[in-house]
């Protein structure tokens, strides 16, 4: 409309306004007979002026866009003087007077407006607005209490009368059902919004409900429910991966999280999401492939993933990479907790047991409130490199303070366990006993006591008590396998194997029973029934075919054997393929290229096996056997006199004297009798 129209509508309308002005005063001063009829017209509400009306409305509305809400009021009382009679306008009046905070006139131009026209839902909307804004306000940005949800609630309940189809009057109802705890009208109001709706926003709501309440069973239904009609909704599948962590349902939760991914493409924050749930769910090589795609994305690494990619890496036994990430992470974070601890497990794994308990005396030094919080693990920690390095008091000390401080069971069994390995069968028996004292029936301390006995020379007694035990535990896998254990240590391997059949009936977890056929597989080779022990091995590699323990095995006893040598490299480099500095594996690489005769291939492997772990007697053993056969007598006395310093396998020492013999014989010219 052009300035010209405007100011020609302005001056008609003045014209008429004085025209029916003047007219009324006219009839007012008349002497003449009052007509009844005119003067009840003339009393009546005027006729609307739509044009007007709506000239002054617009105006109303040009101004509320622009900001001015002072004179969209006025306009908008303008529009209503010339139309008193709109409910629209009234409306209109209602949601500025809301908009600059009188919530009085807001609140009464809304009621007006529902007289007028009682079937428009607007004012309605209007309405409940304000009583929730007002309630939100009066308890200071609060959620909204009862007495402020209840009007809101009732104009919710007639918008349902008015527009029955509207899916925003039960997702409103829903929201308000839940916080007066009406639960079931709730899931009601929910299930009326997914009829109507096109997304799965209220079974995600409800189950967002049950997942507050820890009901993760009842919310996970309700997001399937929803993923049903709408598989690709990232917002649902985000929050199932969540509720299945928090059940502890990894496995599910990585699918959720790998549905996400899959339909978001490499976004960063989805792939760090699952790979941390792919490392809970125990699927380290795929939550490492997961990290290490995200830092060839050019992602910054952020301080969990790099943890999470290290952990990865140490739990597939990668202790070389979980040592390179972990320092990573030091060099931008000197202090980490996280970094350092893993760091001295990775170095422990690794044999390099000065440099772990470096990093564990650092960290129960540190005043970090997590390093306080973990001091007992720190310590456990310490004592178990201080073992391997033989400071046995030293570390009894560790446990001891450990076992003191601490309530929990297991630090009083890692204490005994330390007495055994340390062969202070007296001390540890005795402070076994102490422990039963209060638990006589407890599994764990009697499956200790037992092995104590066994290892001091008391098998007898230690059978009877893990076998009286059995018979009211017989569900208790850990009592089989310490039975099975002694009597191989007593060289009874048919009953070893025995015990074991029965713990691999009664088990229901299949890794258990991966670790249980393994013992078993062992059992058979220190038997001598290598075609057993063998095709045991191959079933355990068929179904994990990474299985290092297993790889290694199975080549090492190949090429003790020496049968199959090329196969047995195979299943050894396969092993440091996936750890590559592992000194056992090293070991049995050497060996089978000592079997194979070349010398030099041996002395490079296990050279570098005795470098990482230098007090395993084995290896000595084997570098001994080496240098006597490539004519370095004296080279081969150093290392089995070195293997006899170090081993506590008494039928391994006396074997070994034999071989010092043989070097005697063959520098006095006596022929060898190897």
């Amino acid at each position: 409309m052009t300035r010209r129209f405007f100011r020609f509508f302005r001056l008609a309308s003045a014209g008429l306004f004085v025209f029916f002005a003047c007219g009324f005063v006219f009839a007012q001063t008349s002497s003449g007979p009052i007509n009844l009829d005119q003067a009840l017209r003339e009393d009546s509400p005027p006729e609307p002026d739509r044009a007007a009306s709506y000239y002054h409305y617009a105006l109303a509305k040009w101004h509320e866009a622009n900001g001015d809400a002072a004179r969209a009021l006025t306009e908008m009382r303008n529009a209503l003087e010339t139309n008193p009679a709109s409910s629209a306008i009234h409306y209109e009046l209602a949601a500025l007077y809301a908009q600059i905070g009188n919530i009085q006139e807001a609140t009464r131009y809304a009621n007006e407006s529902i007289k007028l026209d009682s079937e428009n839902p607007d004012p309605h909307w209007l309405l409940m607005n304000i009583h929730l804004d007002s309630q939100a306000r009066r308890s200071g940005g609060a959620p909204a209490g009862r007495a402020g949800l209840r009007p809101a609630l009732r104009e919710l309940e007639i918008l349902e009368k008015l527009t029955p189809e509207d899916e925003r009057v039960y997702y409103m109802l829903g929201g308000i059902y839940l916080e007066l705890g009406e639960v079931d009208n709730a899931v009601r109001a929910y299930e009326k919004y997914q009829k109507y709706s096109g997304s799965d926003n209220g079974y995600r709501e409800i189950a967002r409900y049950y997942a507050s309440i820890n009901d993760f069973d009842t919310a996970a239904e309700y997001l399937n429910k929803g993923l049903e009609l709408y598989p690709d909704s990232a917002e649902s599948l985000m929050m199932l991966g969540s509720v299945y962590l928090s059940q502890g349902k990894n496995r599910e939760g990585a699918a959720a999280y790998r549905k996400l991914f899959e339909i978001s493409g490499a976004n960063p924050q989805i792939m760090r999401r699952l790979a941390v749930t792919l490392f809970e769910a125990k699927e380290y090589r795929e939550a490492a492939q997961m990290l290490e795609e995200l830092a060839k994305s050019g992602a910054n690494p952020d301080r969990l993933s790099q943890v999470i990619l290290g952990q990865s890496y140490f739990e597939m036994n990668r202790y070389s990479d979980a040592i390179r990430i972990f320092n990573e992470v030091l060099l931008r974070a000197p202090d980490d907790v996280d970094a350092r601890f893993y760091l001295g497990e990775s170095y422990s794994r690794r044999g390099r047991y000065e440099d772990a308990i470096k990093l564990y005396e650092d960290l129960l030094r540190d005043r970090d409130p997590r390093a306080i919080e973990n001091r007992s693990v720190f310590r456990e920690r310490l004592a178990g490199a201080l073992l391997e390095l033989e400071d046995y008091e030293r570390a009894i000390d560790l446990y001891e303070e450990n076992a003191e401080v601490n309530p929990e069971d297991r630090y009083r069994l890692t204490l005994l366990e330390a007495y055994r390995v340390s062969e202070q069968y007296d001390k540890g028996l005795a402070r076994c006993k102490e422990f039963m004292a209060a638990k006589p029936d407890d599994i764990d301390f009697n499956a200790i006591y037992a092995r104590i006995l066994a290892d001091a020379d008391k098998k007898k007694e230690a059978i009877g008590i893990l076998s009286e035990m059995l018979q009211s535990n017989p569900e208790v896998i850990s009592l089989y396998v310490n039975l099975s254990e002694i009597y191989r240590q007593d060289k009874r391997y048919s009953d070893a194997e025995r015990i074991l059949l029965r713990a691999e009936e009664r088990n229901k977890d299949p890794e258990l029973g991966e670790r249980l056929r393994f013992q078993r597989a062992a059992i058979y080779e220190q038997q001598k029934s290598f075609d057993r022990a063998e095709q045991l091995f191959k079933e355990i590699l068929e179904k994990q075919p990474d299985n290092i323990m297993a790889l290694n095995y199975l080549g090492y006893m190949l090429a003790d054997r020496n049968v199959r040598l090329d196969e047995a490299i195979g299943y050894i480099r396969k092993a440091l393929e996936i750890d590559p500095e592992n000194g056992a594996y090293l070991d049995s690489l050497g060996w089978a290229y000592f079997r194979l005769d070349d010398m030099e291939n041996a002395e490079k492997y296990l050279l570098e096996a005795a470098g990482i772990v230098p007090k395993d007697p084995t290896i000595q053993d084997h570098l001994g056997d080496l240098y006597f056969n490539t004519g370095q007598f004296e080279k081969a006395r150093e290392y089995w006199e070195k293997t006899i310093s170090i081993s506590k396998d008494q039928e391994e020492i006396k074997r070994v004297r034999g071989k010092l013999k043989q070097i005697e014989n063959t520098l006095r010219g006596k022929p060898s009798r190897r």
